[in-house]
Parts: structure tokens; C-alpha cells; sequence
């Protein structure tokens, strides 16, 4: 049996932290992708359909982590992933999937807030090319584009990853036999391309978020006169939305990751890094619907303040028309009584 030695609540803090931020995962994600079901969600015109496509990655990366009780950790100069949920019991095929389920959510996560980057840049600043998220080639070019880096990637885990139950780890005097994942030899190819597509990945989507951010706010500026100012402010408040919502997987995730990634392959100590994104990559889901929701709630206030102006101003219209005609009338009649006099 290979020993992994934690601090002595270690174990306990990560466990209770991992079933909290999945439970509050599924729940606050499941009320967001029935709120973006709903009618009054059309509001939000085709931006509704990203939104709840992350949101719906958001509750699949919820429920993988909360049947996988996933920990990270580098020890024996490997990569370890203790996988010692209630589903795991079940073997390596089914530990191996489930692993495969979350792996592509955090995936598609960071893809997906790409493509809703570059969707926000057309519909702004080049919106004589909007037609073309609505062809068939260039939806198969988008498909092709995340589902090719996503197959390779889920291949290699699987002959880069060992399902075992020899570890166990111990917290002082507490001693428990898990389930993990581990690599073999961390120089085997399958773990290499895992490696470069998930940090290859990161850097292009985030360089394509940046670029699109910075494009879409130069252009609001430089339309200030053009647009009005409910079109800037909601487009504005969306862009800041995606803004703090590309954020989020950055802090709890991606920058733990490749920093795990960098020091496993240049074979540095980076256990505190695996014990760090242990407690925050479960957040991810939650961040993510709490910004989606804050984002909603304020658009739909933005909206009904905007409707409830319109309205108020339609009614002063009707009534300085009545007046006006009345005015009318009343002159009318003082001109035919002085030409009867």
C-alpha cells in the first residue's frame, strides 16, 4: 500500500468543502436552467441559449463532482487523483468515466466562454457576419473546432490514467484506504497531450477572450453618439457579466491547474498547489450561477425600469394629444362664435 500523509483535518475540511459546493452547485444551477426555460427569459433573445449552456455544463461539473469526491495530489512524483466517491466502488470503468464526465465539463467550460466571447464580438462590432453562427458549415467548423481538442483529450486519459485502490492516506494517527487515479510514468505520451491540450486550450480561449473584451468595450466607446443609451448599458452589463464569469474558472481553476500541470512535468513540489485547487475547482459551478443570476436579475430590473419608463412616457403623449386636441376644438369654437358676432 502506498501512504499518502495529510495534515490531520485536511482530509475532513476537503471532504465537507466538496459536498457543500456540490450540493450548492446542482441546486443553484438547476434553479438557473428552469429560470432560462421559462417565457420571460426571451427576453434575453439568443444570449439565453449560452447562458444556458454554461449552465447546463455548470450542473453536469456539479454532479461529477459530487460523485467523484475528487482530490489532488502530487506524491511519489506522480500525479494523483483520489476518485473516493460513492460511485467509484463500482471499478475502473465506471471511475474512469466519471472522471472523463468532470474532465469534459471543465473543458467545455472554458471553450464555451470563448465561443460566447467571440459570439458578443460579432452581434456588436461585425454584425454583417452574424448570419454565420446560423449556417450549418460554419455550426459543423464551431463543433469540429471544441469536440476535436475534447475527444483527443478524453483518449489520453484514459491510457494515461491507473484506476487503483492501493493508496491510503493517513492524517496522523487516522489511517483509510481510497480509490484513486494515478499516472504511471508522468513521461508516458497520453499524459503529455492531456497536459499541452488542456493548457493549450486555456491560452487560446482566454487570448480570444481578451481580444474580443477589449474589441467589444473600443467599439461601445467609439458608438457612443450612434447608440442609445439602453442598447451600451445592456450591452455593457453583458460583457461584464462574461467578464466576471471568465474570472471565476481562472482563480478556482485554471491557473491552479497549470501551475500543477508545469510543476508535475518539471518535477517540482507542488503538493500545496493540488491541496489548494482541492478546495476551490468545486466552486467553479457555484461562482458561475450566482454571476449568471445576478446578471439576469439585473437585466430583467434594467428592462422593466426601461418598460415602465416607456409606458409612462406613451401615457403623457396620449394625454398632451388629447389636450392638444381639445385646445383645438375649443379655438375653433371661439373663432365660429366671433364670426357669428
Amino acid at each position: 500500500m502506498l501512504i499518502l500523509e495529510y495534515p490531520k483535518q485536511l482530509p475532513k475540511i476537503l471532504q465537507v468543502d466538496h459536498y457543500l459546493a456540490a450540493v450548492l452547485g446542482i441546486l443553484l444551477n438547476t434553479i438557473v436552467v428552469i429560470g432560462l426555460s421559462l417565457k420571460r427569459s426571451n427576453k434575453l433573445g439568443s444570449y439565453r441559449w449560452f447562458l444556458l449552456a454554461h449552465s447546463v455544463n455548470d450542473l453536469v461539473s456539479a454532479v461529477s463532482m459530487g460523485i467523484l469526491e475528487l482530490t489532488f495530489d502530487y506524491s511519489y512524483n506522480t500525479m494523483i487523483m483520489i476518485v473516493n466517491g460513492p460511485l467509484t466502488v463500482f471499478g475502473s470503468s465506471i471511475g474512469k468515466l466519471c472522471f472523463m464526465l468532470f474532465s469534459s465539463s471543465m473543458f467545455l467550460n472554458i471553450s464555451l466562454l470563448a465561443l460566447t466571447f467571440a459570439y458578443r464580438y460579432v452581434q456588436i462590432c461585425k454584425k454583417q457576419y452574424l448570419y454565420k453562427f446560423s449556417e450549418l458549415p460554419y455550426i459543423g467548423c464551431i463543433a469540429l473546432a471544441i469536440a476535436g481538442p475534447l475527444v483527443a483529450m478524453e483518449v489520453s486519459v484514459v491510457y494515461a490514467y491507473t484506476f487503483s485502490y492501493k493508496f491510503t492516506v493517513q492524517a496522523e494517527t487516522n489511517m483509510f484506504d481510497v480509490r484513486a487515479l494515478y499516472v504511471q510514468d508522468v513521461t508516458c505520451i497520453a499524459f503529455y497531450i492531456t497536459c499541452v491540450l488542456f493548457v493549450s486550450v486555456a491560452f487560446v480561449s482566454y487570448t480570444l477572450i481578451f481580444f474580443c473584451c477589449k474589441a467589444i468595450f473600443s467599439y461601445l466607446k467609439q458608438s457612443e453618439s450612434a447608440l442609445t443609451q439602453k442598447t451600451k448599458s445592456t450591452q455593457k452589463l453583458f460583457t461584464i457579466v462574461l467578464l466576471l464569469q471568465s474570472v471565476t474558472p481562472i482563480l478556482t481553476s485554471t491557473l491552479p491547474a497549470c501551475g500543477m500541470i508545469i510543476g508535475i512535468v518539471l518535477q517540482l513540489e507542488v503538493r500545496w498547489i493540488t491541496w489548494v485547487m482541492s478546495a476551490t475547482f468545486v466552486w467553479l459551478p457555484v461562482l458561475n450561477a450566482e454571476t449568471q443570476n445576478k446578471s439576469y436579475r439585473d437585466f430583467d430590473k434594467y428592462t422593466t425600469a426601461q418598460l415602465e419608463i416607456t409606458n409612462l412616457v406613451r401615457i403623457c403623449m396620449k394625454i398632451m394629444k388629447r389636450m392638444d386636441q381639445r385646445a383645438v376644438g375649443v379655438i375653433q369654437h371661439y373663432k365660429i362664435y366671433e364670426d357669428c358676432l
